[in-house]
């Protein structure tokens, strides 16, 4: 079992994480921007260094594709290569750090989270809402040796588990329907809650009661 602190956005996030929607008539993806951080999600991942062909072959991207990003990003100081591999440079852990440093929020829930954890013997982690999606911001980890664990960065989508559950249990009932109508409850597993009407009142237990248990929904 695990257990979550939610923060709801300020405004809301549409699927693209751009919150004016004038900007979002105008907005462009940039496909290379997408590959350069794929990459770096992979590094931090594998928590090793890795060469351009482990690169290549995992994300499957071409070599010259993952040479021209590794290499620019080498130049940058993200990145930095030995023994015929590429690791986290110092720029990064600079950026890292400020980042770190900038957010209040996960500073002062961070000490809530090691409590939880150390009375509960549960992983307890912050996430926040983005779109239709939950980002994993911070964590603090069971002290057993078997428990349930999420990399901090990752995301899942929002009708999953015990995280989208409360979530919406901040929302009202018109929110709610209007958030259901538009997306499907996926089975993830024998017992992962598929109708809506049920789903519905399980959001609604969550509001009265504060607490959420997912027990191998997902």
């Amino acid at each position: 079992m695990k257990m979550c602190f939610i923060l709801e956005p300020a405004f809301p996030l549409g699927n693209s994480a751009v919150a004016d929607k004038n900007m979002k008539s105008d907005f462009k993806r940039v496909p290379a921007l997408d590959k350069c951080f794929n990459i770096l999600r992979l590094m931090a991942r594998e928590k090793k260094p890795l060469g351009i062909t482990e690169i290549s072959s995992e994300l499957n991207l071409s070599k010259s594709t993952v040479f021209n990003i590794i290499y620019t990003l080498a130049d940058l100081g993200v990145l930095e290569y030995g023994d015929k591999k590429y690791r986290f440079g110092p720029k990064l852990y600079v950026l890292g750090k400020a980042a770190e440093a900038g957010s209040k929020i996960i500073q002062i829930i961070h000490p809530y989270l090691e409590e939880i954890s150390q009375n509960t013997h549960l992983s307890a982690f912050l996430g926040m809402r983005s779109g239709d999606r939950v980002v994993i911001l911070d964590k603090a980890e069971s002290p057993y040796d078997f428990n349930i664990s999420s990399q901090i960065g990752i995301s899942h989508p929002l009708l999953i588990g015990a995280h989208g559950k409360a979530i919406l249990s901040l929302q009202t009932d018109d929110k709610i329907d209007e958030f259901l109508s538009k997306h499907e409850l996926e089975r993830f597993t024998r017992i992962t809650c598929v109708d809506k009407t049920r789903y519905r009142e399980q959001v609604r237990k969550v509001r009265k009661t504060g607490i959420v248990v997912d027990k191998g929904e997902y």
